[in-house]
């Protein structure tokens, strides 16, 4: 979300921003010297951005994720390069990320899909720039909680730039702040990026620095936690008809405060009668000024964020916040589940249907058995509500008594064969035809199993021009998905025709599939750090 009408204010405001630019350096780095800049990079947000400006990228997975892979590489050229995504969902987020996935529930409803990717665009963007990094020079990290804070204290302990699309990087103190629509890369290979400080912010308000995150908390931003009080204090003070309106009001009311003390009381409300009791504005206060040190980072000895406000969502002994997630070898989403939490995050469907992801839970209830999860909250689309269902673990089919199963390594009755386990968990029975199958079609081939078995009977049954189209579709993907040498160059593409409300539905369910069907491969595989962990 970001603060509230910044962005538009800034926008319409003359001046400000400035413009850099950095040129390749055919000097040798040296650790004593260091030539290269330091960049923080939003992973979540480099995704949708490039799904947005690059449109070949918008119905291909392996184009996107190329492309992405692909700037990520050139701008490693330039700088000390660090892309850092999301991790697992705190708590305190969730009432944001339930009012954001109802939005875009209501932008489906209007046949209106900016913004919305596939489920699986992340995933392959994170692996291809994991298979990368290396090579190219650059560090993809996951964050332990929201990857807005975890890159605020990153940019600080390096010295380093950040960019993203939020605008609450306007407000936090760093050493300047690149929006992601300011940042391109010239033929020659030198970096163009609009950058913003902090101070310049404040200069275009018309108001002392130190006022900044006053005025993000009154325009609205995400660390607000106690959403009534906050709705009387941005009533009372953002008047105006337009966002950037409302940003001056709030600029012109802070403008005579030049400390954070005097701003606060300034929001305090004032009694009717000099003989009204004085309200207790303590929880106000002690939220106010949380939000104010988040934006400047003065909250002591936290590596990442204010955990005592802003807590990252508790990990488990099953999945420790380690390399193994931190580093993308294992999803977040592991964490989430073991703390009894499901997203099924909106996607382009047939709304009148009952929800894409509803054909995969079964894969997922056999997933919460094999990590001995006894009943999983999942949040999915029903109907045009955004709701919590509770779903219990659904028994795999095995030969071994359950005291012997071990939960962070591979259940003994799996240990033979994880391919063989996972067609079997899959639902399917391994035969010699999978046996000589490649890998790498395996999760199709299961997959789209899957999908014909689960609508057979039905009134969606497969049909064989869709079987056939799917096929093509993916045999396309696969192929692109081999092509190791990332193009820089603009590829001409044809724009696919609008796609039926049957067809995107049928993608939709199959992409949910896929995605289930990955965290359960990833559950029945431990890595290296899972099994130095047992030992």
């Amino acid at each position: 979300m970001g603060v509230r009408g910044l962005l538009a204010f800034l926008k319409d405001t003359a001046g400000g921003s400035s413009t850099l630019c950095f040129s390749p350096n055919s000097e040798p780095q040296t650790a004593s010297s260091p030539l290269k800049e330091s960049l923080i990079i939003d992973g979540n947000a480099l995704v949708h951005h490039i799904a947005k400006a690059t449109p070949e990228c918008s119905d291909s997975i392996p184009v996107l994720a190329r492309a992405v892979t692909a700037f990520a590489a050139q701008l490693a050229n330039i700088f000390n390069l660090t892309v850092l995504f999301d991790g697992p969902l705190p708590k305190w987020k969730y009432q944001q990320r339930i009012e954001r996935e109802r939005e875009k529930i209501a932008k489906l409803e209007r046949e209106y899909y900016d913004g919305i990717l596939s489920p699986l665009s992340l995933i392959a963007c994170m692996q291809s720039l994991c298979a990368r990094q290396a090579e190219n020079g650059f560090t993809v990290r996951v964050a332990e909680g929201e990857a807005d804070l975890a890159i605020t204290e990153l940019s600080r302990s390096q010295n380093a730039y950040i960019s993203s699309s939020d605008s609450d990087f306007y407000i936090h103190s760093c050493r300047g702040y690149f929006p992601l629509d300011g940042l391109s890369v010239a033929p020659d290979g030198s970096v163009v990026a609009v950058v913003w400080t902090y101070d310049v912010v404040a200069k275009q308000l018309g108001i002392h620095v130190d006022m900044l995150p006053l005025l993000a908390y009154v325009a609205g931003c995400d660390y607000t936690l106690d959403e009534r009080q906050w709705q009387i204090v941005n009533s009372r003070l953002c008047s105006g008809t337009t966002a950037a309106r409302r940003i001056r009001a709030i600029a012109n009311h802070l403008k005579p405060y030049d400390n954070l003390q005097d701003g606060i009381n300034s929001l305090l409300p004032k009694p009717s009668s000099p003989t009204q009791a004085p309200t207790n504005n303590d929880a106000f206060i002690a939220e106010v000024t949380a939000i104010a040190d988040l934006f400047t980072g003065r909250y002591g000895t936290a590596n990442t964020c204010p955990v005592t406000r802003y807590p990252p969502l508790p990990c488990t002994s099953t999945f420790p916040y380690t390399a193994t997630i931190s580093s993308a070898l294992k999803s977040h989403k592991f964490v989430e589940i073991q703390n009894g939490v499901f997203w099924c995050q909106s996607l382009i469907e047939d709304l009148s249907r009952s929800p894409a992801w509803e054909v995969s839970r079964p894969i997922r209830r056999k997933m919460y058995h094999i990590l001995e999860i006894p009943s999983v909250a999942e949040y999915i689309r029903r109907n045009l509500e955004f709701r919590v269902e509770h779903v219990s673990a659904l028994a795999v089919e095995t030969t071994a008594t359950p005291t012997t199963a071990n939960v962070t390594a591979i259940p003994s009755y799996l240990e033979d064969s994880v391919v063989d386990a996972y067609i079997s968990v899959m639902g399917l029975s391994v035969t010699p035809k999978f046996s000589s199958l490649n890998q790498v079609y395996t999760p199709l081939v299961c997959s789209i199993r899957y999908l014909s078995e689960q609508w057979k009977d039905t009134a969606f049954q497969l049909k064989n021009f869709e079987l056939v189209a799917l096929l093509c579709m993916a045999i396309q993907s696969l192929s692109a998905a081999s092509n190791s040498a990332a193009s820089t160059t603009t590829t001409t593409t044809i724009p696919s025709p609008s796609r039926s409300k049957q067809t995107s539905h049928l993608l939709a369910s199959l992409e949910t599939i896929l995605f289930s069907a990955w965290l359960l491969h990833q559950s029945l595989t431990p890595t290296n750090q899972d099994v130095q962990q047992q030992q």
